[in-house]
């Protein structure tokens, strides 16, 4: 109750949350199962535990598990944006302590490493959230955001942070070194996104996310739309390294370059190191 009443507070929903007392739970092999979740808004659901499956059945209606204690009903390229405030106020209220994070975490060093290893001067970051990573580290820094309560708090901090559509004059074409997302592209990236990166990017510049998903349409749906922009990608399988069905996407508008060759190196040498 405690959880469902602090996601509630920070979203400002104030409307009557449906009782569980009487939902039949049932696992993936048809199980009846005698935990209850609780439902934080917007048709999605809370499970405690520590070994939750990995999909529901629930009112006729099956939901899959996203994180460790959250289920979905839609994929999650289909979430909405109400639905993407939730669980970043989910996120934000549970960063410190659980430890479902650490992994966010550990691929957020990854994309350190890459900053830290090539004189990069601008960025745009796709999908912050209130955790843009080392923005103090570029000359310029943008945060592509479509969460108003995030880029309220970014914007507080001096950062320049909106959704793509207000940042498509903000900054000069072909004029951004390193345009990456962390845990943002298994989301609904919007064409406006997309325009954004095709036309802010320099022609040596790098693109590079990651795509945490067990569903592999979504996680080639982002491949694709670059590759029809002309983006050259490898991907790096982070599976045999980190233990989750993930894949980091390295890619460039050009030719292969020494720049893109130089960050390939540097994820390889990080993933080893966390190994």
């Amino acid at each position: 109750m405690e959880l469902r009443s602090r996601a509630a507070s920070l979203l400002g929903l104030t409307r009557e949350v449906p009782a569980t007392s009487n939902l039949e739970v049932f696992n993936i092999f048809g199980l009846r199962m005698t935990s209850r979740p609780q439902h934080l808004g917007h048709d999605i659901w809370y499970l405690s535990g520590s070994n939750n499956p990995s999909s529901l059945k629930m009112n006729g209606h099956i939901y899959h598990r996203f994180l460790d204690h959250l289920f979905i009903k839609s994929s999650t390229n289909a979430l909405s944006i109400d639905q993407i405030m939730l669980i970043n106020r989910f996120r934000e209220a549970r960063l410190e302590s659980d430890e479902q994070f650490n992994y966010w975490r550990c691929v957020r060093r990854i994309f350190a490493d890459v900053i830290a290893a090539d004189a990069i001067q601008g960025a745009i970051e796709i999908g912050p959230g209130k955790f843009p990573l080392s923005p103090e580290g570029f000359h310029q820094y943008v945060a592509c955001e479509i969460d108003p309560v995030a880029n309220e708090y970014n914007r507080s901090k001096g950062l320049l942070s909106a959704p793509a559509t207000n940042l498509l004059d903000t900054t000069q074409d072909d004029s951004i070194q390193l345009i990456f997302g962390i845990f943002a592209f298994h989301l609904n990236i919007g064409n406006e996104t997309y325009e954004l990166i095709n036309r802010k990017i320099a022609s040596d510049g790098i693109i590079i996310y990651n795509v945490l998903s067990q569903d592999a349409r979504i996680r080639t749906d982002a491949m694709c739309r670059l590759s029809a922009l002309s983006f050259a990608l490898k991907g790096i399988d982070l599976l045999p390294h980190l233990g989750k069905e993930d894949i980091l996407y390295v890619g460039t508008k050009g030719q292969e370059s020494a720049r893109l060759r130089r960050i390939s190196d540097v994820v390889n040498a990080s993933l080893i190191s966390d190994s």
